[in-house]
C-alpha cells in the first residue's frame, strides 16, 4: 500500500518537473520580463512602492499584474521591433540563418517559418531547445537594455549613479553577447529544418521505391 502511494507521488513529482521544464521557454516570454522591471523599479524609485503592502494579498496581486502586463508589452515590442529588426539586418548581410531563396526577406522568412512548422520530422527536443534558446536571447536583449537605461537615467540609487559607465560598458557587452547568441540561434534553426526537410525527402524517397 505504501510502496503504491509512493509510487503514485513520484509518477506526479516527475510529471510536474516535465510540465515545469517544458513551460521555461513561457517563464520567459511571461513572467522574467515583469519581475526584473518591477525589481528595477523598486530599487532605483523606491517612493512608488511607498503604499505597496506586502501583507495584503490584494497589493500583491495588483503588482503581480502590473508586473505582467508591463513584461508582455516589453517582451513583444523586442520580439517583433528589435529582434526582428536585428533579424533582418542578419539577413541582409547573409549571416548563415534562414536561407535566402532571391524572394525578398518577407516573403523567405515566410517560408522558413511554414515549412518549420509544417514539418512532422522535426523532434520535438529540437523545438523545445530553440524556443528556448530565443527565449534566452531575448531575455539577455532585455537585460542589456535596462543597464543602458540606468546608465543615463540611475534615478534614487547611489550605487548606480557612481558607476554608470561600467554600467553602460557592460551593459553594452551584454547586447553584444545576445547578437552573438542570436547568430548561434539562427544557425542551428536552420539546420534543425534543413535536416528535417532532407528526412523527409528521404522517406518519400524510400516509399516510392
Amino acid at each position: 500500500m505504501n510502496d503504491t502511494k509512493k509510487s503514485e507521488t513520484d509518477t506526479q513529482d516527475s510529471a510536474m518537473v516535465r510540465t515545469v521544464l517544458s513551460n521555461l521557454g513561457a517563464v520567459f516570454r511571461h513572467l522574467f520580463p515583469g519581475v526584473l522591471i518591477i525589481g528595477v523599479a523598486y530599487i532605483t524609485h523606491p517612493y512608488w512602492f511607498c503604499r505597496l503592502n506586502t501583507y495584503s494579498w490584494q497589493h500583491l496581486m495588483l503588482a503581480g499584474v502590473v508586473a505582467l502586463v508591463a513584461g508582455n508589452i516589453w517582451y513583444t515590442l523586442n520580439r517583433y521591433v528589435w529582434h526582428q529588426a536585428v533579424d533582418f539586418g542578419m539577413y541582409r548581410f547573409g549571416i548563415p540563418g534562414p536561407g535566402r531563396a532571391g524572394h525578398g526577406y518577407h516573403q523567405d522568412l515566410a517560408n522558413f517559418v511554414a515549412a518549420s512548422i509544417s514539418s512532422a520530422d522535426i523532434p520535438k527536443r529540437a523545438r523545445q531547445h530553440i524556443e528556448f534558446r530565443s527565449s534566452s536571447v531575448l531575455f539577455i536583449y532585455m537585460i542589456g537594455e535596462i543597464g543602458l537605461v540606468l546608465s543615463f537615467r540611475p534615478g534614487q540609487s547611489a550605487w548606480i549613479a557612481a558607476n554608470v559607465w561600467p554600467l553602460g560598458i557592460a551593459s553594452a557587452l551584454v547586447l553584444v553577447g545576445g547578437l552573438w547568441q542570436h547568430c548561434i540561434t539562427r544557425m542551428i534553426d536552420n539546420q534543425i529544418v534543413a535536416r528535417a526537410q532532407e528526412d523527409t525527402r528521404a522517406n518519400v524517397s524510400d516509399a516510392r521505391s
